[in-house]
């Protein structure tokens, strides 16, 4: 993408703005969302027993092959919507792919826009098909519609540790969603 500031030690692009790396180590990803994974599970299972005292069925992993179809596509398309409808960000602009270094599906915007923008594009995913359903099917007593929730949830724990490091950078700060990496890029003025 460029050179690296000898003074300053930032990455510089070929339009003289410099760029800062806001990255999570795969491994570290990993482990959060081992933790987190096993963490919201049980406080689901205890609350649902709490709220239905009915046994949880093998629902939740059935749902494992729908999610594969339907959720995964539908979680990168809520990221490309939400930067395309909260910054009219081109379509043009806006790349899908799966990482085999990372092993994860992607959505890559390649225009940088400010941090209210990247963090609501980044979150809208967990909170639409993700803590909605959830709470939703916890309420009505749905299992599928908590699955879903839930399933859609752990899918959604790179982008929960993006929005904790995103809260590191300046409000008025533009954001390079990261070409290669997980994380983004903090566009130096």
């Amino acid at each position: 993408m460029g050179t690296i500031n000898n003074n300053t030690g930032v990455q510089e692009n070929s339009g003289g703005r410099g760029v800062r790396d806001v990255t999570i180590p795969a491994p570290f990803l990993s482990l959060f969302t081992g933790i987190a994974t096993t963490v919201v599970f049980v406080i689901f299972v205890y609350a649902w027993k709490r709220l239905w005292n009915t046994p949880l069925t093998g629902i939740i992993f059935k749902q494992i092959f729908f999610y594969l179809l339907v959720a995964i596509p539908a979680h990168e398309l809520l990221h490309a919507l939400g930067f395309r409808i909260f910054s009219n960000m081109p379509w043009a602009n806006i790349k899908f792919g799966f990482s085999l270094k990372n092993f994860v599906f992607y959505t890559h915007p390649d225009m940088p826009v400010n941090k209210a923008v990247y963090g609501w594009a980044v979150a809208l995913p967990a909170l639409t098909i993700g803590v909605m359903p959830l709470v939703l099917g916890l309420i009505i007593g749905s299992l599928p519609l908590s699955s879903l929730g839930l399933i859609s949830i752990f899918n959604a724990a790179g982008d929960l540790l993006v929005l904790w490091k995103l809260r590191e950078v300046g409000k008025e700060e533009q954001i390079l969603d990261h070409p290669d990496k997980i994380g983004f890029q903090v566009v130096e003025r």
